[in-house]
């Protein structure tokens, strides 16, 4: 019986430090993804700039836009919907959970007909690639 306890003990010390001895190397941030290689540039409708500010400033080219949940009524109105109809990078809108993103470029919704009770995601977002909307 001594033999036996002394040969569990012998197996889990070596099981223990067997364990212990095997070390894992965490990988470093920058080896979890390639951040991008340029900046980009991100319009962000909020306080500044407004929607109007950036259909009208054609010296900048923007990467993406992102519009703030404030400023989903105004975005969603008719004067803004060739704007979003015809624009050539992402678009992300906050505070979506209520609202089809289909609203700002469908010219047959309107923002009480896009309501969806709360069934949407918080951040929606299309883009326009090949002629389709992506979302």
């Amino acid at each position: 019986m001594k033999n036996k306890m002394l040969l569990l003990l012998s197996l889990l010390s070596v099981l223990f430090v067997s364990c212990d001895s095997t070390i894992v190397n965490e990988p470093q941030s920058e080896e979890l993804y390639n951040p991008p290689s340029i900046q980009l540039e991100i319009a962000v409708v909020g306080d500044v700039p407004c929607l109007k500010d950036i259909i009208e400033d054609t010296n900048i080219n923007y990467d993406g836009l992102i519009i703030a949940k404030d400023y989903l009524a105004e975005a969603a109105k008719q004067e803004y919907k060739d704007f979003f109809s015809n624009i050539t990078y992402p678009v992300f809108f906050m505070g979506t959970e209520n609202l089809l993103v289909n609203v700002f470029h469908d010219d047959r919704l309107t923002l009480e007909s896009a309501r969806i009770n709360g069934f949407g995601a918080h951040v929606s977002g299309f883009v326009l690639l090949e002629g389709k909307f992506q979302q």
